[in-house]
């Protein structure tokens, strides 16, 4: 997160291209992160049923 809150006080003064690029990269870890996050939670809620069954 540091390193967002960093580029995110330049952001401004970096070339377009770069801008692109590095935006696509913190878009694409935050998707990632969220994604992990569901994963994680639906494994749990699928153990979780698995474990209640007779």
């Amino acid at each position: 997160m540091r390193a967002a809150s960093q580029y995110n006080s330049v952001r401004e003064k970096v070339a377009d291209p770069t801008r692109l690029g590095i935006d696509s990269m913190y878009q694409f870890k935050s998707i990632k992160l969220c994604a992990d996050i569901q994963k994680t939670l639906i494994d749990s809620l699928v153990q979780r049923g698995e474990s209640k069954q007779p």
